[in-house]
């Protein structure tokens, strides 16, 4: 079993309004739940208007699966969302 973990730090270019940066938090991370069952929370930037760090876990069966997945969910969110993936820095665990 392999226990993938990232950090993802997010731009939302030009937001003026916590409210707007919430509801756009919000609406990834359904996304991200609904097409990727991945847990994540913002955990960091929490009154900054324009960035966001998100944590996100996952569970898979074999490394390459949990690499590939992991790169499948960033590009998800670069792609899909209003903000653009300034960083990200992920972690692999393997349990026998």
């Amino acid at each position: 079993m392999v226990i993938a973990a990232a950090k993802v730090v997010l731009d939302f270019w030009g937001n003026e309004e916590p409210r707007h940066k919430k509801q756009l938090i919000e609406k990834l991370t359904q996304q991200l739940q609904n097409t990727h069952h991945v847990a994540l929370t913002e955990v960091d930037d929490f009154d900054s208007l324009e960035s966001c760090v998100l944590g996100l876990a996952f569970c898979s069966a074999e490394m390459k699966a949990a690499q590939s997945r992991m790169k499948t969910i960033l590009e998800f969110i670069d792609k899909h969302s209003a903000a653009r993936v300034v960083s990200d820095d992920s972690d692999f665990q393997i349990f026998a």
